[in-house]
């Protein structure tokens, strides 16, 4: 419990905060960034027994968010240490090493709390007065290797799945001004990604966006990734320790953001690895679905690369967990030296036929790009010709087809239009995703009785697209 003494202390720190989070409450009041549903200001109280110790700096609430100085945290929740260059909060949860973005409103970091009391060992109540009163609480002993803090129940579609994947760079925009996407069934937002070979997951979850989506309907399965580094990978595939610690920090993260499954993305794996990433992966599914979140990891077709397919055990993978996303795009990736289709439908269908013969049709989500390359060509005074690509989105693309007054022509054996033009003695190339082109993708969902689809990514797509989505992956509705 709090001291008189430690109450003391907290007040005379908190005075030098009063007139800076005057300012903040005035500032959180009015912003319109998108963070946030109608912010309100809060008087903040610290319960101390029965007695109540009003404290000078500010706290916010709003929709799925309650909104503490970071200070104020740090001297009240134990293990708790902000850490400004990373803009995080640090927790030490019973010997794992949690981590929480934080926002700066008027030059003060803020943290939101909401569903974090089992973790910080606070509890909050609004009084009639429109305060925020924090009271310091115990934080239990898990009984369990690893506690769970919220229940839910396994989901199981009723239909074909509708998943698009949601980028997140750095701090997650509101979900809950966007209209509800007809068809929509799941939200994938890149929230996790081990970053050190201690296996620490930086987090960029919210609450808020959780909340958001299921008020729409929607399922949210984030995604968590190995950011892509094999030697980083292999560090962690042989500590045990390493991976006990992604297992318990992704089991908790679940329960406080009441996510409802992870969606496994490593890639860009040493083939040597193989072995140890199948039992990586068998331990992660085990423990997450014991909690019943479902399970999904992303997969590229088969080949013969072999830190980008050879790595996979697809039969053992595919065993382990509920759904797998077959990543069929990217045929000509970035750097490719050579231009092409992202994803021409004979390329597509074969990766999907692979795939079929190492994992039930059941099983298997089809992806599809909401993006394409623009591929500049040129040629050099030797004769040599270079090739670069830049990444566009469907409205990227329409602009330039109208920019440059250009008609698509439609190639029937790739399944997709084609434009090129010349710009500066440079030929442009460009193989369109669109309507036509994605339904034809998700006819081979019906003929090989996939699960469904994984789009990449959100935000690429022409509205009228989750139309064609909907109606083509249940044409009975």
């Amino acid at each position: 419990m709090i001291s008189l003494k430690q109450i003391a202390k907290l007040l005379v720190c908190a005075v030098f905060a009063l007139s800076a989070s005057t300012a903040a409450a005035s500032s959180a009041a009015d912003r319109s960034d998108g963070m946030s549903e109608a912010r309100k200001p809060k008087a903040l109280t610290v319960k101390h027994q029965d007695q109540l110790m009003p404290l000078p700096e500010t706290g916010y609430s709003g929709t799925g968010e309650i909104l503490l100085p970071v200070s104020v945290v740090a001297r009240l929740a134990s293990g708790a240490a902000p850490d400004a260059e990373s803009g995080r909060l640090h927790l030490d949860y019973q010997g794992v090493k949690l981590n929480f973005l934080t926002e700066n409103i008027a030059g003060i970091p803020y943290v939101n709390v909401a569903n974090l009391e089992p973790v910080l060992g606070l509890n909050w109540q609004e009084d009639s007065l429109h305060s925020l009163i924090l009271a310091k609480q115990p934080v239990k002993e898990a009984k369990k290797s690893i506690p769970q803090f919220y229940a839910r129940e396994m989901w199981r579609p009723a239909n074909k799945i509708n998943l698009v994947w949601d980028h997140i760079w750095q701090r997650t925009p509101s979900a809950s001004r966007e209209e509800p996407i007809q068809g929509l069934d799941v939200l994938s937002p890149t929230w996790f990604a081990v970053t050190d070979e201690s296996g620490y997951v930086r987090n960029l979850a919210d609450t808020a966006y959780v909340q958001a989506a299921h008020a729409k309907g929607y399922k949210v399965w984030a995604l968590v990734t190995n950011s892509f580094d094999p030697d980083l990978t292999h560090k962690i595939l042989s500590s045990d320790k390493a991976q006990e610690n992604i297992i318990r920090q992704l089991a908790l993260y679940a329960d406080l953001y009441r996510l409802d499954g992870i969606n496994i993305d490593f890639e860009n794996i040493y083939d040597y690895d193989k072995d140890k990433f199948s039992a990586f992966v068998e331990k992660l599914a085990k423990t997450l679905r014991q909690r019943n979140l479902v399970v999904s990891i992303d997969l590229t077709v088969p080949s013969g690369a072999p830190n980008w397919s050879q790595c996979y055990d697809r039969s053992r993978l595919g065993a382990a967990v509920d759904y797998v996303m077959v990543m069929t795009y990217d045929e000509h990736w970035r750097k490719s030296p050579v231009s092409g289709s992202v994803a021409s439908l004979p390329w597509v269908e074969k990766g999907i036929a692979n795939t079929l013969a190492l994992i039930p049709n059941e099983k298997i989500l089809l992806g599809l790009p909401f993006y394409t390359r623009e591929w500049e060509e040129s040629i050099d005074e030797a004769g040599k010709k270079t090739v670069t690509a830049k990444t566009m989105s469907m409205a990227a693309v329409q602009k330039t087809i109208d920019a440059y007054n250009l008609q698509p022509a439609w190639l029937a054996d790739i399944g997709q239009h084609y434009v090129e033009y010349q710009k500066n003695g440079k030929t442009y190339k460009i193989w369109i995703e669109d309507a036509q082109s994605l339904r034809l993708k998700i006819g081979l969902v019906h003929k090989y009785h996939l699960a469904g689809i994984a789009s990449w990514r959100k935000g690429f797509e022409a509205k009228h697209i989750w139309n064609t989505l909907n109606t083509t992956l249940r044409p009975e509705y």
